[in-house]
């Protein structure tokens, strides 16, 4: 437990004080702010227009609703930022460590594998929990043109957080395997581009698969329930397997490193 825990405390310093951390988390929430920004802009002009036309017909005017309309695009576009920021969060987890050498004096020392591993990938994921809250205020601002479902809200961050914990637990993997935090980063993205794509693959005809195998492992499957508001239990255990595993197979990776020395 000890041991875990200063896994974990190097790692929240580490990240807290890199500049490439840094830069990378205000990048992150700057970009989730301009896409809220757009959208909004966005949705108020189609709902000028859709008044316009409504009064034009002698009709009350009508705005579009706030949470059809502009909330769901904002999560769906926040989702596809995650998509694409965590593959560079994850990138120097293991890589960083194996490309400075220290990765080899860990795994020299009485340190098991799974403390090295859990510390690493709660280390990340607490910071990326902290750069999604920080997105948090852009939704909220939302409120004041309609209605905003706080529930959806409140179930689309948790989808994001599990999504968060399954591709962090997979960048893990690839980062044992290479020196370069720049291929672990490809890698990863490849790999989380990959489950969250194969539910377009579905299509009757498209592969040799059984109907409903790809649709079972698509992360984007999985996560758009929680982007509505709905919270299903295949859905929490789709996420939690794909962590466990992800987290098992660096355990293992580790496990043939150290062998190997």
């Amino acid at each position: 437990m000890r041991a875990w825990l200063g896994i974990l405390r190097r790692e929240l310093v580490t990240s807290f004080r890199s500049p490439l951390a840094g830069s990378l988390g205000g990048a992150f929430v700057l970009l989730a702010g301009i896409i809220a920004w757009l959208d909004l802009q966005e949705y108020m002009r189609a709902s000028v227009q859709l008044a316009a036309r409504l009064r034009m017909m002698g009709m009350p005017p009508q705005f579009l609703d706030l949470n059809d309309a502009l909330l769901a695009q904002n999560l769906g576009g926040l989702a596809f930022l995650c998509l694409v920021f965590l593959p560079l969060l994850g990138m120097g987890l293991l890589a960083d460590e194996r490309r400075g050498g220290t990765l080899e004096l860990l795994m020299t020392s009485p340190l098991g594998e799974w403390p090295l591993v859990l510390g690493k990938w709660c280390g990340a994921l607490l910071l990326y929990t902290f750069l999604l809250a920080l997105t948090l205020p852009a939704q909220l601002l939302l409120a004041p043109h309609g209605d905003l479902a706080l529930p959806v809200v409140a179930t689309a961050y948790l989808g994001l957080l599990l999504m968060g914990a399954a591709f962090l637990a997979l960048s893990l993997i690839l980062g044992a395997f290479t020196r370069s935090p720049v291929i672990a980063a490809a890698g990863s993205f490849a790999l989380m581009f990959l489950l969250w794509a194969l539910d377009g693959f579905a299509r009757p005809g498209a592969t040799g698969f059984p109907g409903g195998l790809l649709p079972a492992l698509s992360t984007l499957g999985h996560l758009a329930p929680f982007l509505r508001g709905l919270v299903d239990t295949a859905d929490l255990v789709y996420f939690a397997v794909l962590a466990g595993l992800g987290l098992d197979l660096a355990r293992r990776a580790l496990a043939s490193l150290r062998a190997g020395e």
